[in-house]
């Protein structure tokens, strides 16, 4: 199958050439040019640049570090004035960072200020410290500590107070302020650090179970929501002011018609909020002292379908002079990056063409043909189906079925070069938008979370049972896939219902949920309790997860094909649930498909290097275009 993994590599490579400098994160600075990092043309790792329409490599963070092992940047920060700045790095794939620190325009090497640290970072300007997270024994970010800009020992700063909670750090807009939470998948807590390293409570004036804020220039925008209640967007021009009298809090905003609001970044003069509806994401604009508030609409030289879905995310990074980056793509077209100035009403392309022409740094593409469905559950539940097609291809098509179904986390619409290589050889892809996802909002991650989470199995069949049934597949040409948590749900409704599917890929899979969250101390179970459910605590989460669990659900059945990938140095899932699942299937099935594994020394989010992750991926579409009797198909026959 070389020739074909080969072939697809191409094809994916050049489906991305355009893309190269989307940018990851954003610095935008008062003094300087902008520095934003990205990879570039014919790099495997980020390069911090410098330059819109001629950008110059500032730092290459491939030559500071060692050649030939796996490196993952986790963070990036950049202090609004100096030429430092520091990040942390993943040299295994392990999830175990390093803080390193940097100067603008100096040599490559870099230098480390702490080890055992989670991804995320903070800059705090009142001490020149840099704050981190600060890794467990069971590999879960659980406290902050500080780092001084120079060096020396690390201080405490916080500490989680229960095992289902993990810690995050983050700089505001205006690089000025440091906010730590407190995180579950299913709500959080936020403080704001003071100059003598005291925690002040961002509380809403009301009780939420979500907290997300940012800060700028001295006010603050924070968004709150609760079980049951509208999602809200609060407003003050006073901090801390606000924190000694809530009652300086405004509420400037409420989502309405079941929306909920997403995310949230203060600039100068006003907020943006991601507001998200049944139909999708938009922007919302609120004018802190009108308390006005208007979506933002979208200008530039890639025009999107009306009423076309899109996925709209802030660009991280520094926002001292008040403009906001913005990241907006489809199914169909790559992210494109996107500036909102202080008196904007409308995002434009922040790059210009060769010609002076607006970029967003997009590719329109006619490639597939988009269709949304709506897919009868269990509970009479409608559950959101988005399935992609090669353009024009009437009938009944193999079809690939995607889902996740855990943390809240939406499968929104984003471009991916390699789901073009199937639908060129005449293969669909199916996104099912299953409860326990955050597709349509808090309430339904609530309906697949906890004893709740086998509706996610249920939602999944029933898609998959909607596209044979009517006539979008044919009957056993459906291949099922998801990841990491989505493969408790996927791997669950291939043991209930295995004659649907003839073929399976499970990749860095939880397949072992049940004595997994048995485990106490093992990586990540706390954290997980959240979501799942605490089998030691809750006699029916342990019936229910005994029922659902993928390994001890395996039985004698007429099983798919399926391709397993683990990863030596995952710290989250371990690699010997993919080899008892492999074992208990080819125990247990009646049929003569393969069962195929493959296992390497990376981490749960792969390699560090694009190229290496593009074979990755060839070999699972190779695996899925062999089971579908399309190996030998060219993409130029269909």
């Amino acid at each position: 199958m070389a020739p074909l993994r080969h072939a697809l590599v191409g094809e994916f490579k050049g489906r991305t050439m355009r893309q190269d400098l989307t940018p990851i994160a954003v610095y935008d600075r008062i003094c300087g040019p902008v520095l934003f990092l990205a990879i570039p043309a014919g790099s495997e790792l980020p390069c911090l640049l410098a330059g819109y329409e001629r950008p110059e490599v500032v730092f290459d963070f491939a030559r500071s570090e060692e050649p030939g092992t796996e490196r993952l940047i986790g963070d990036l920060v950049i202090p609004p004035a100096g030429d430092s700045f520091f990040y942390t790095l993943d040299i295994d794939g392990s999830d175990n960072h390093l803080v390193r620190a940097g100067r603008l325009g100096g040599p490559p090497a870099a230098r480390t200020l702490a080890q055992g640290a989670g991804p995320a970072l903070a800059w705090d300007a009142s001490s020149a410290s840099v704050l981190f997270t600060v890794l467990d024994e069971a590999m879960s970010p659980s406290a902050v500590h500080a780092v001084h800009a120079d060096g020396g020992p690390s201080r405490h700063i916080f500490t989680v107070e229960s095992d289902s909670e993990f810690a995050d750090v983050r700089t505001s807009s205006d690089g000025s302020r440091v906010l730590v939470t407190a995180e579950t998948h299913s709500g959080a807590r936020m403080w704001l650090l003071s100059a003598a390293d005291q925690l002040l409570p961002l509380e809403p004036p009301r009780p939420g179970g979500r907290v997300r804020a940012d800060c700028w220039a001295g006010y603050a925008a924070m968004i709150c929501s609760a079980q049951g209640e509208p999602d809200r967007l609060y407003t003050t021009l006073s901090l801390p002011g606000a924190i000694r009298r809530p009652a300086t809090w405004h509420r400037s905003y409420e989502a309405a018609g079941g929306a909920c609001l997403e995310d949230v970044v203060c600039a100068d003069g006003h907020a943006l909020a991601i507001e998200r509806a049944a139909g999708g994401q938009r922007l919302i604009r609120v004018e802190l002292h009108g308390q006005r508030a208007a979506p933002v609409e979208f200008a530039g030289a890639t025009a999107w379908p009306p009423g076309d879905p899109a996925s709209i995310e802030f660009v991280p990074g520094l926002r001292q002079r008040g403009v906001t980056d913005i990241s907006r793509e489809t199914w169909q077209d790559p992210a494109g990056w996107f500036r909102l100035g202080p008196g904007d009403r409308t995002a434009r392309p922040a790059r210009t063409g060769g010609d002076g022409s607006a970029d967003s740094g997009t590719v329109p593409s006619a490639e597939m043909d988009i269709v949304r469905l709506k897919v009868p559950s269990a509970g009479q539940v409608t559950v959101p189906l988005t399935l992609l097609r090669p353009p024009g291809r009437p009938g009944p098509l193999p079809t690939v079925l995607y889902a996740h179904g855990a943390y809240g986390v939406p499968l929104d619409p984003v471009y991916m070069p390699f789901r073009l290589s199937l639908l060129d050889r005449g293969v669909a892809f199916a996104v099912a938008h299953v409860r326990g996802g955050g597709d349509l909002g808090p309430a339904w991650h609530e309906a697949g979370r906890g004893l709740r989470k086998p509706a996610a199995v249920a939602d999944y069949l029933a898609a998959a049972r909607y596209l044979t049934d009517h006539g979008w597949a044919p009957q056993g040409m459906i291949v099922a896939r998801a990841r990491s948590a989505g493969t408790a749900v996927v791997g669950a409704a291939v043991n209930q219902a295995p004659a649907l599917f003839t073929a399976a890929v499970l990749e860095t899979p939880f397949l072992d949920c049940l004595r997994v969250l048995l485990e106490p101390d093992a990586a990540l179970t706390g954290p997980e309790w959240d979501e799942w459910g605490n089998p030691l605590a809750d006699p029916a989460i342990r019936e229910m997860l005994a029922g659902l669990s993928p390994l001890a659900n395996v039985r004698p059945a007429g099983y798919p094909a399926f391709l397993l990938t683990a990863g030596e140095r995952d710290a989250r899932v371990q690699v010997s649930e993919a080899l008892c699942f492999a074992d208990a299937v080819r125990s247990a099935t009646t049929s003569a498909r393969d069962v195929l594994l493959r296992i390497d020394d990376t981490g749960h989010l792969g390699h560090s290097s694009v190229t290496a992750d593009f074979y990755d991926e060839a070999d699972v579409l190779a695996f899925i275009l062999d089971q579908l009797g399309l190996a030998g198909c060219q993409a130029t026959d269909v």
